[in-house]
């Protein structure tokens, strides 16, 4: 029932009450064993404490009967004295002496009745901040409650409504006496005393009262605010007292009531128009707060008109019962990007970017991808490498973004190459260079390789692809491994009929073509199906090899010289021994010589198989002895050079 409390004078009059209900006469031989702070209260029986009968079923009790007779009554006293639930327990000791007579004493125990002690609680109905809520405090665990006084320290967000002398209106529960329930509020401990009577005695009601509460505005939903719960006195039917039994149980206001706002993002591309926004469900009128972040581009009333100004960007909020919503606004005029796609003719090549229209502020320029594309602060762009990347165009009133391509035209240095000589290197290059390394590859490494570098090396007969992977790009050069040959000599020249020489075809290998031989005139030279030439009289032929359809030759000469007369002048003078020595220093230097086959012998003054400068410095003193008349001979030249004849 709800009920308006008395005044203060007479809730303290009621302490008396209280203090005389609960502290008064209750029935004889009830022994008080209440203990404070939530613990187990054991209640004895009317006897005060537990009896024990002993039947003696022998005439006489010898020493170990006696001694029995102890340990079941210790047996008795701990039965007695433990705190479990509710026990009766019969205990039976039988002891024999040395004359067989036989002694039986039966005890019976009845164990202390334990009872819970009652637990102060409460439950709180939903409310959000600056709502109401409904607080409903209990007492669990009880017999019937005679009496009962309790104090509430209620947090600081929760108030009750109390007038000047702090009475307030409660529910108490039915089962109280009206007349004799009390309470006051203090509100500045925050701290409500209840005190009641006169219950129904035979009642076990859980619920005291039911407490109005407001919540302050300043209450985070969601979190904990703990409020304190003494059972400052408690008297029971059963005839149990308690007094100072502390508790405490958490209040946690609701999360505000969610709304939707009729636009989270809106753009424009021009001043001058007006949007009205809104929240639902509809919240009470003037509940809410409307603010812009940037007023001078988007303006906002105090109902949630918003007005587009001029061109910018800004978040209108409204926060209604403590949360917050955002409608993001732009005002962004419609502009483009002076060049979607840069054309670059190599690396570092520059572009400048420019907005069309031209805005009227000064503006910022970013590259997503400065590797790709870099742009200084005045839209000045340089290329680096092919790609794409996003370009933000932005200043204090609009943003806007573009994809920009790079392209680098770039190409293989060779698209086809033909490799003919085995081993020997050959170089690919991919141009412009690009900024990053090259990945090279070959679709057949056993007919050439590639190294990191674009090096290729031919290995074998056949075709194969050279990829070159860079930005992202492939080039391919197509490459055909045909290896040529080559006869082992080319100009043989020999001193006499019937000497020869066999020639090949070199390199030999598993793909070597047929072979066919042939001699330009066969009475001069002759040559058989190995290659193998003999020399068959003076004079000059040609030894001709076909191989696949290309043809080889080897001139062999077979004519009369004059030892020394290297350009076959018929006179040995200084320019044979200038076509000597030159022969001999290319040879130094790796070059192929001027001089035939038949020439080497005419050089060759020494005969020992070797044109070097020992020939050419002989051939020189023959020809300054003749000058001065002294008719020399190859033989005293060559004793004077070496000291052999």
């Amino acid at each position: 029932m709800q009920k308006r409390c008395k005044s203060f004078l007479a809730a303290v009059l009621s302490v008396s009450f209280l203090h005389s209900v609960m502290f008064g006469a209750f029935p004889a031989g009830a022994a008080d064993a209440s203990r404070s702070g939530g613990q187990t209260v054991v209640l004895q029986d009317a006897a005060g404490i537990a009896a024990s009968e002993t039947t003696d079923s022998a005439a006489e009790t010898t020493a170990p009967a006696e001694t029995s007779t102890s340990a079941a009554a210790t047996e008795t006293t701990a039965a007695a004295t433990a705190p479990d639930t509710i026990l009766t327990a019969e205990t039976t000791t039988t002891e024999t002496t040395a004359t067989e007579t036989t002694t039986t004493e039966t005890t019976t125990t009845t164990a202390p009745v334990v009872l819970p002690v009652p637990e102060l609680t409460a439950e709180f109905e939903p409310g959000i901040p600056t709502g109401d809520t409904v607080m409903y405090v209990k007492l669990l665990e009880h017999t019937g409650v005679q009496a009962i006084g309790i104090s509430v320290v209620l947090p600081e967000v929760l108030s009750a409504d109390a007038d000047e002398s702090g009475t307030c209106m409660l529910m108490f529960s039915d089962a109280f006496d009206e007349e004799n329930t009390f309470t006051y509020y203090n509100a500045e401990s925050h701290t409500l005393s209840l005190v009641c009577a006169g219950m129904d005695a035979s009642s076990e009601e859980t619920e005291v009262c039911r407490i109005p509460l407001h919540i302050a505005e300043e209450a985070e939903w969601g979190k904990e605010y703990p409020v304190k719960l003494l059972l400052s006195s408690l008297a029971l039917s059963d005839g149990r007292t308690f007094t100072d039994i502390e508790s405490q149980v958490q209040f946690v206001p609701e999360e505000s009531a969610v709304r939707t706002l009729s636009e989270t993002a809106i753009a424009k591309n021009e001043a001058g128009e007006s949007v009205q926004l809104s929240l639902s469900p509809a919240p009470p009128e003037g509940s809410c707060r409307w603010e812009s972040s940037n007023p001078e581009a988007v303006s906002v009333t105090e109902d949630g008109l918003i007005t587009f100004l001029k061109e910018g960007y800004a978040d209108i909020t409204v926060t209604c019962e403590k949360r917050s919503y955002v409608c993001s606004v732009v005002i962004r005029f419609n502009r483009s990007l002076n060049c979607e796609t840069i054309e670059a003719k190599d690396n570092g090549d520059t572009f400048q970017l420019a907005l069309e229209p031209a805005p009227d502020v000064p503006v910022q320029w970013e590259s997503s991808d400065t590797a790709v594309l870099s742009i200084d602060e005045n839209g000045l762009a340089a290329a680096h490498r092919n790609g794409t990347v996003t370009v933000r165009v932005f200043s204090d009133s609009f943003e806007y973004v573009f994809p920009v391509s790079v392209v680098i035209p770039r190409e293989i240095s060779e698209s086809t190459c033909r490799l003919t000589e085995r081993g020997k290197q050959h170089r690919l290059s991919v141009l412009p260079a690009p900024p990053d390394e090259i990945q090279w590859s070959s679709d057949h490494p056993e007919i050439a390789s590639v190294f990191s570098d674009g090096t290729v090396i031919p290995l074998k007969n056949g075709k194969t692809v050279i990829r070159a992977v860079c930005e992202q790009i492939e080039y391919t050069c197509e490459v055909t491994v045909k290896f040529t040959y080559a006869l082992n000599f080319t100009d043989v020249a020999f001193k006499n009929a019937g000497e020869g020489v066999a020639l090949a075809l070199l390199p030999k290998d598993d793909e070597m073509p047929a072979v066919h031989w042939q001699s330009s005139d066969p009475e001069i030279a002759s040559v058989d199906g190995e290659g193998n030439v003999t020399v068959l009289k003076k004079g000059e032929a040609v030894i001709y090899c076909v191989a696949d359809g290309v043809t080889y030759t080897c001139h062999v000469t077979l004519l009369p010289y004059l030892r020394g007369d290297v350009d076959s002048s018929t006179v040995i003078d200084i320019t044979d021994a200038q076509l000597t020595l030159q022969y001999y220093t290319d040879s130094l230097a790796m070059k192929k010589g001027a001089l035939r086959a038949h020439q080497l012998l005419a050089a060759d003054v020494d005969e020992n198989g070797i044109v070097d400068l020992d020939d050419a410095t002989m051939i020189l003193a023959y020809f300054t002895e003749n000058l001065a008349q002294k008719e020399p001979t190859w033989e005293d030249i060559i004793f004077q050079m070496t000291g052999q004849s």
